[in-house]
Protein backbone atom coordinates (compact mmCIF):
# COMPACT_ATOMS: atom_id res chain seq x y z
CA UNK A 1 0.00 0.00 0.00
CA UNK A 2 1.18 3.48 -0.74
CA UNK A 3 1.29 4.84 2.77
CA UNK A 4 4.63 3.32 3.68
CA UNK A 5 6.47 6.64 3.68
CA UNK A 6 4.29 7.83 6.57
CA UNK A 7 6.26 6.70 9.63
CA UNK A 8 5.62 6.96 13.33
CA UNK A 9 7.62 10.19 13.33
CA UNK A 10 4.86 11.64 11.15
CA UNK A 11 2.25 10.13 13.46
CA UNK A 12 3.89 12.02 16.34
CA UNK A 13 3.59 15.21 14.33
CA UNK A 14 -0.04 14.47 13.55
CA UNK A 15 -0.92 13.69 17.16
CA UNK A 16 0.92 16.80 18.36
CA UNK A 17 -1.00 18.97 15.92
CA UNK A 18 -4.35 17.44 16.81
CA UNK A 19 -4.21 17.06 20.57
CA UNK A 20 -0.78 17.78 21.93
CA UNK A 21 1.27 14.65 21.41
CA UNK A 22 1.43 10.91 21.85
CA UNK A 23 1.42 11.16 25.63
CA UNK A 24 -2.34 10.87 25.48
CA UNK A 25 -2.13 7.37 24.05
CA UNK A 26 0.48 5.98 26.42
CA UNK A 27 -2.07 4.39 28.75
CA UNK A 28 -3.32 2.04 26.05
CA UNK A 29 -2.41 -1.53 27.06
CA UNK A 30 0.69 -2.63 25.23
CA UNK A 31 -0.11 -5.07 22.47
CA UNK A 32 2.57 -7.09 20.64
CA UNK A 33 3.57 -5.60 17.30
CA UNK A 34 2.64 -8.87 15.62
CA UNK A 35 -0.98 -8.86 16.73
CA UNK A 36 -2.53 -7.74 13.45
CA UNK A 37 -5.45 -5.32 13.66
CA UNK A 38 -4.90 -4.59 17.34
CA UNK A 39 -1.40 -3.18 16.78
CA UNK A 40 -0.81 -0.09 18.87
CA UNK A 41 2.03 2.39 19.14
CA UNK A 42 4.30 1.62 22.09
CA UNK A 43 6.75 4.40 22.81
CA UNK A 44 9.33 2.06 24.30
CA UNK A 45 9.40 -0.22 21.27
CA UNK A 46 12.84 -0.39 19.59
CA UNK A 47 11.02 -0.79 16.24
CA UNK A 48 8.95 2.38 16.50
CA UNK A 49 10.93 4.19 13.79
CA UNK A 50 10.14 1.41 11.31
CA UNK A 51 6.42 0.95 12.05
CA UNK A 52 4.43 2.46 9.15
CA UNK A 53 1.56 4.82 9.81
CA UNK A 54 -0.85 2.56 7.95
CA UNK A 55 -0.17 -0.12 10.55
CA UNK A 56 -0.58 2.26 13.48
CA UNK A 57 -3.80 3.73 12.13
CA UNK A 58 -5.14 0.24 11.53
CA UNK A 59 -5.95 0.07 15.22
CA UNK A 60 -9.46 1.36 15.77
CA UNK A 61 -8.64 1.48 19.48
CA UNK A 62 -6.14 4.25 18.85
CA UNK A 63 -8.56 5.98 16.48
CA UNK A 64 -11.26 5.97 19.15
CA UNK A 65 -8.86 7.38 21.73
CA UNK A 66 -7.62 10.09 19.37
CA UNK A 67 -11.17 11.23 18.64
CA UNK A 68 -12.30 11.07 22.25
CA UNK A 69 -9.24 13.01 23.39
CA UNK A 70 -9.76 15.60 20.68
CA UNK A 71 -13.40 16.03 21.65
CA UNK A 72 -12.45 16.38 25.31
CA UNK A 73 -9.91 19.08 24.56
CA UNK A 74 -12.49 20.96 22.53
CA UNK A 75 -14.74 20.98 25.60
CA UNK A 76 -17.67 19.14 24.06
CA UNK A 77 -18.56 15.73 22.80
CA UNK A 78 -18.64 15.47 19.04
CA UNK A 79 -22.13 14.90 17.64
CA UNK A 80 -22.36 12.05 15.23
CA UNK A 81 -25.15 11.92 12.66
CA UNK A 82 -26.46 8.38 12.21
CA UNK A 83 -26.06 6.81 8.79
CA UNK A 84 -28.82 7.09 6.21
CA UNK A 85 -31.66 4.86 7.29
CA UNK A 86 -32.28 1.80 5.20
CA UNK A 87 -35.84 1.12 4.06
CA UNK A 88 -35.50 -2.32 5.58
CA UNK A 89 -33.20 -4.00 8.13
CA UNK A 90 -30.04 -5.01 6.32
CA UNK A 91 -28.71 -7.46 8.85
CA UNK A 92 -28.87 -8.32 12.51
CA UNK A 93 -25.16 -8.02 13.22
CA UNK A 94 -22.52 -5.61 11.96
CA UNK A 95 -19.82 -6.91 9.59
CA UNK A 96 -16.95 -6.49 12.00
CA UNK A 97 -18.89 -7.70 15.02
CA UNK A 98 -20.03 -10.78 13.13
CA UNK A 99 -16.45 -11.39 12.00
CA UNK A 100 -15.33 -11.14 15.62
CA UNK A 101 -17.95 -13.69 16.63
CA UNK A 102 -16.72 -15.94 13.84
CA UNK A 103 -13.17 -15.63 15.15
CA UNK A 104 -14.33 -16.62 18.63
CA UNK A 105 -16.09 -19.68 17.27
CA UNK A 106 -12.99 -20.72 15.34
CA UNK A 107 -11.46 -22.10 18.50
CA UNK A 108 -8.19 -21.43 20.30
CA UNK A 109 -6.26 -21.35 17.02
CA UNK A 110 -8.48 -18.59 15.59
CA UNK A 111 -5.87 -15.96 16.42
CA UNK A 112 -3.00 -17.95 14.98
CA UNK A 113 -1.14 -15.91 12.39
CA UNK A 114 -1.11 -17.59 8.99
CA UNK A 115 0.32 -14.90 6.71
CA UNK A 116 2.09 -11.56 7.01
CA UNK A 117 1.64 -9.54 3.85
CA UNK A 118 2.89 -5.96 3.80
CA UNK A 119 1.34 -4.27 6.81
CA UNK A 120 -1.42 -6.85 7.21
CA UNK A 121 -1.30 -9.98 9.35
CA UNK A 122 -3.97 -12.54 8.45
CA UNK A 123 -5.24 -14.88 11.14
CA UNK A 124 -6.64 -18.37 10.87
CA UNK A 125 -10.06 -16.97 11.74
CA UNK A 126 -9.88 -14.88 8.55
CA UNK A 127 -9.81 -18.07 6.52
CA UNK A 128 -13.01 -19.14 8.28
CA UNK A 129 -14.59 -15.80 7.39
CA UNK A 130 -13.66 -16.20 3.74
CA UNK A 131 -15.18 -19.67 3.59
CA UNK A 132 -18.43 -17.92 4.48
CA UNK A 133 -21.11 -17.05 4.72
CA UNK A 134 -19.58 -14.28 6.83
CA UNK A 135 -18.96 -10.54 6.51
CA UNK A 136 -15.43 -9.52 5.53
CA UNK A 137 -13.48 -7.64 8.18
CA UNK A 138 -11.06 -4.71 7.80
CA UNK A 139 -8.10 -7.04 7.78
CA UNK A 140 -9.20 -9.10 4.76
CA UNK A 141 -10.11 -6.02 2.75
CA UNK A 142 -6.78 -4.37 3.61
CA UNK A 143 -4.95 -7.55 2.58
CA UNK A 144 -6.59 -7.81 -0.81
CA UNK A 145 -6.12 -4.13 -1.62
CA UNK A 146 -2.45 -4.49 -0.68
CA UNK A 147 -2.25 -7.48 -3.01
CA UNK A 148 -3.82 -5.48 -5.84
CA UNK A 149 -1.30 -2.70 -5.22
CA UNK A 150 1.50 -5.21 -5.62
CA UNK A 151 -0.05 -7.10 -8.55
CA UNK A 152 -0.65 -3.92 -10.52
CA UNK A 153 2.76 -2.53 -9.58
CA UNK A 154 1.51 0.67 -8.00
CA UNK A 155 3.97 0.67 -5.10
CA UNK A 156 5.87 3.68 -6.38
CA UNK A 157 5.28 6.59 -4.00
CA UNK A 158 4.49 8.80 -7.00
CA UNK A 159 2.05 6.36 -8.62
CA UNK A 160 -1.17 7.78 -10.04
CA UNK A 161 -3.22 4.90 -8.61
CA UNK A 162 -3.61 4.61 -4.84
CA UNK A 163 -5.44 1.90 -2.87
CA UNK A 164 -5.96 2.68 0.80
CA UNK A 165 -6.74 0.23 3.64
CA UNK A 166 -10.11 0.80 5.39
CA UNK A 167 -8.55 2.40 8.46
CA UNK A 168 -7.27 5.47 6.63
CA UNK A 169 -10.57 6.62 5.06
CA UNK A 170 -12.36 5.98 8.35
CA UNK A 171 -9.85 8.13 10.22
CA UNK A 172 -10.05 10.92 7.64
CA UNK A 173 -13.85 11.03 7.80
CA UNK A 174 -13.85 11.22 11.61
CA UNK A 175 -11.19 13.82 12.32
CA UNK A 176 -12.50 16.92 14.12
CA UNK A 177 -11.56 19.65 11.63
CA UNK A 178 -10.13 20.30 8.12
CA UNK A 179 -6.67 21.14 9.45
CA UNK A 180 -6.40 17.70 11.07
CA UNK A 181 -7.55 16.07 7.82
CA UNK A 182 -4.91 17.99 5.86
CA UNK A 183 -2.16 16.92 8.25
CA UNK A 184 -3.11 13.23 8.13
CA UNK A 185 -3.65 13.24 4.36
CA UNK A 186 -0.45 15.08 3.49
CA UNK A 187 1.81 11.97 3.35
CA UNK A 188 -0.48 10.19 0.87
CA UNK A 189 -0.69 13.19 -1.50
CA UNK A 190 -4.27 12.72 -2.61
CA UNK A 191 -4.30 15.81 -4.82
CA UNK A 192 -1.50 14.41 -7.01
CA UNK A 193 -3.21 11.06 -7.66
CA UNK A 194 -5.41 10.33 -10.63
CA UNK A 195 -7.36 7.51 -9.01
CA UNK A 196 -7.77 6.75 -5.29
CA UNK A 197 -9.80 3.80 -3.95
CA UNK A 198 -11.22 4.28 -0.45
CA UNK A 199 -13.25 1.58 1.35
CA UNK A 200 -16.11 3.08 3.36
CA UNK A 201 -17.71 1.67 6.52
CA UNK A 202 -20.84 3.23 8.02
CA UNK A 203 -19.84 2.85 11.68
CA UNK A 204 -21.26 6.05 13.24
CA UNK A 205 -19.46 5.61 16.56
CA UNK A 206 -15.67 5.83 16.44
CA UNK A 207 -15.44 4.56 20.02
CA UNK A 208 -16.98 1.25 18.90
CA UNK A 209 -14.11 -0.77 17.47
CA UNK A 210 -16.27 -3.32 15.69
CA UNK A 211 -19.23 -1.20 14.61
CA UNK A 212 -20.77 -0.55 11.23
CA UNK A 213 -23.23 -2.48 9.09
CA UNK A 214 -22.10 -2.03 5.49
CA UNK A 215 -19.00 -1.77 3.27
CA UNK A 216 -18.88 0.31 0.09
CA UNK A 217 -16.18 1.81 -2.14
CA UNK A 218 -15.59 5.52 -2.78
CA UNK A 219 -13.34 6.42 -5.71
CA UNK A 220 -11.59 9.77 -6.05
CA UNK A 221 -11.43 10.14 -9.82
CA UNK A 222 -9.14 12.73 -11.40
CA UNK A 223 -8.57 10.84 -14.65
CA UNK A 224 -10.29 13.62 -16.62
CA UNK A 225 -7.75 16.12 -15.26
CA UNK A 226 -6.60 17.40 -11.87
CA UNK A 227 -8.87 20.45 -12.20
CA UNK A 228 -11.97 18.28 -12.74
CA UNK A 229 -12.01 15.67 -9.95
CA UNK A 230 -15.12 13.81 -8.86
CA UNK A 231 -16.11 11.19 -6.32
CA UNK A 232 -17.76 7.98 -7.51
CA UNK A 233 -19.52 5.78 -4.96
CA UNK A 234 -20.11 2.06 -5.51
CA UNK A 235 -22.75 0.61 -3.18
CA UNK A 236 -23.99 -2.97 -3.62
CA UNK A 237 -27.17 -2.08 -1.68
CA UNK A 238 -28.12 0.99 -3.69
CA UNK A 239 -27.73 4.14 -1.59
CA UNK A 240 -27.64 2.63 1.88
CA UNK A 241 -24.12 3.93 2.58
CA UNK A 242 -24.42 7.30 0.87
CA UNK A 243 -24.27 9.24 4.15
CA UNK A 244 -20.91 7.72 5.13
CA UNK A 245 -19.60 8.30 1.60
CA UNK A 246 -20.70 11.94 1.71
CA UNK A 247 -18.96 12.45 5.06
CA UNK A 248 -15.69 11.16 3.62
CA UNK A 249 -16.06 13.19 0.42
CA UNK A 250 -16.78 16.31 2.46
CA UNK A 251 -13.62 15.76 4.50
CA UNK A 252 -11.47 15.34 1.39
CA UNK A 253 -12.87 18.09 -0.87
CA UNK A 254 -10.78 20.95 0.60
CA UNK A 255 -7.62 19.01 -0.32
CA UNK A 256 -8.42 18.88 -4.04
CA UNK A 257 -7.43 21.41 -6.73
CA UNK A 258 -10.99 21.72 -8.08
CA UNK A 259 -12.60 22.27 -4.68
CA UNK A 260 -13.49 25.90 -5.43
CA UNK A 261 -15.67 24.80 -8.34
CA UNK A 262 -17.24 21.97 -6.36
CA UNK A 263 -16.29 18.30 -6.52
CA UNK A 264 -19.39 16.23 -7.29
CA UNK A 265 -20.29 12.89 -5.74
CA UNK A 266 -22.04 10.49 -8.11
CA UNK A 267 -23.28 6.95 -7.66
CA UNK A 268 -21.46 4.51 -9.93
CA UNK A 269 -23.11 1.43 -11.42
CA UNK A 270 -22.79 -1.43 -8.97
CA UNK A 271 -24.37 -4.90 -9.23
CA UNK A 272 -26.68 -5.50 -6.28
CA UNK A 273 -25.72 -8.13 -3.74
CA UNK A 274 -28.15 -11.01 -3.40
CA UNK A 275 -27.54 -11.74 0.29
CA UNK A 276 -26.81 -9.90 3.52
CA UNK A 277 -23.12 -10.69 3.95
CA UNK A 278 -21.18 -10.06 0.70
CA UNK A 279 -20.87 -6.25 0.76
CA UNK A 280 -17.13 -6.46 1.53
CA UNK A 281 -16.59 -8.94 -1.30
CA UNK A 282 -18.31 -6.54 -3.69
CA UNK A 283 -15.91 -3.81 -2.53
CA UNK A 284 -12.80 -5.81 -3.41
CA UNK A 285 -14.41 -7.14 -6.61
CA UNK A 286 -15.18 -3.62 -7.82
CA UNK A 287 -11.68 -2.52 -6.78
CA UNK A 288 -10.18 -5.31 -8.88
CA UNK A 289 -12.33 -4.38 -11.87
CA UNK A 290 -11.20 -0.75 -11.59
CA UNK A 291 -7.56 -1.86 -11.43
CA UNK A 292 -8.07 -4.00 -14.54
CA UNK A 293 -9.57 -1.01 -16.33
CA UNK A 294 -6.68 1.16 -15.18
CA UNK A 295 -4.14 -1.29 -16.56
CA UNK A 296 -5.93 -1.81 -19.89
CA UNK A 297 -7.00 1.76 -20.63
CA UNK A 298 -3.94 3.89 -19.95
CA UNK A 299 -4.08 5.57 -23.36
CA UNK A 300 -7.71 6.54 -23.03
CA UNK A 301 -7.10 7.85 -19.51
CA UNK A 302 -4.33 10.12 -20.71
CA UNK A 303 -6.70 11.53 -23.33
CA UNK A 304 -9.47 12.07 -20.76
CA UNK A 305 -11.53 9.26 -22.27
CA UNK A 306 -13.83 6.61 -20.84
CA UNK A 307 -14.36 5.58 -17.23
CA UNK A 308 -14.43 2.11 -15.64
CA UNK A 309 -18.22 1.69 -15.44
CA UNK A 310 -18.51 -0.82 -18.29
CA UNK A 311 -15.67 -2.88 -16.82
CA UNK A 312 -17.49 -3.11 -13.47
CA UNK A 313 -20.69 -4.17 -15.23
CA UNK A 314 -18.85 -6.89 -17.14
CA UNK A 315 -16.65 -8.26 -14.37
CA UNK A 316 -18.74 -7.99 -11.22
CA UNK A 317 -21.90 -9.99 -10.59
CA UNK A 318 -23.27 -12.42 -8.02
CA UNK A 319 -21.42 -15.39 -9.53
CA UNK A 320 -18.03 -13.65 -9.77
CA UNK A 321 -18.40 -12.39 -6.20
CA UNK A 322 -19.23 -15.88 -4.97
CA UNK A 323 -16.16 -17.23 -6.78
CA UNK A 324 -13.97 -14.49 -5.36
CA UNK A 325 -14.06 -15.91 -1.86
CA UNK A 326 -12.50 -19.13 -3.15
CA UNK A 327 -10.02 -17.11 -5.23
CA UNK A 328 -8.85 -15.20 -2.17
CA UNK A 329 -8.46 -18.44 -0.21
CA UNK A 330 -6.36 -19.90 -3.05
CA UNK A 331 -4.32 -16.70 -3.19
CA UNK A 332 -3.60 -16.82 0.53
CA UNK A 333 -2.66 -20.52 0.30
CA UNK A 334 -0.28 -19.76 -2.58
CA UNK A 335 1.37 -16.87 -0.74
CA UNK A 336 1.79 -19.01 2.37
CA UNK A 337 3.38 -21.76 0.29
CA UNK A 338 5.71 -19.30 -1.45
CA UNK A 339 6.84 -17.91 1.89
CA UNK A 340 7.46 -21.41 3.24
CA UNK A 341 9.46 -22.35 0.15
CA UNK A 342 11.50 -19.18 0.42
CA UNK A 343 12.11 -19.82 4.11
CA UNK A 344 13.15 -23.43 3.48
CA UNK A 345 15.47 -22.36 0.67
CA UNK A 346 17.12 -19.80 2.92
CA UNK A 347 17.60 -22.44 5.63
CA UNK A 348 19.23 -24.78 3.12
CA UNK A 349 21.61 -22.01 2.03
CA UNK A 350 22.54 -21.29 5.62
CA UNK A 351 23.17 -24.95 6.35
CA UNK A 352 25.44 -25.17 3.30
CA UNK A 353 27.48 -22.22 4.54
CA UNK A 354 28.06 -23.99 7.86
Amino acid sequence: MLVLDATVVQLQKICTSIFGGLAAVQHIPKIPLTSGPNISYVASSPHRHRLPLSTVLYSSRILALVLNKSAHLQGANRKTTPPLASPRPIREMSPRREASATASSAGEDGNERVLSYGDVVLLRSDLTILRGPHFLNDRIIAFYLAYLSSAFEVNDDDADLLLLPPSIPYLLSNLPDPDSVAIVAEPIRLASRRLVLLPVNDNPDASLAEGGSHWTLLVLDATAGASRPRFVHHDSLGVVNVHAARCLATALRPLLPGADNGVPLVEGPTPMQVNGHDCGVYVVAVARAICNWWRDSRGQQQEGGTDWFDTVRKEVDAQSVKAMRAEMLHLIARLIQEKEEKKNKAMVEVSKEH
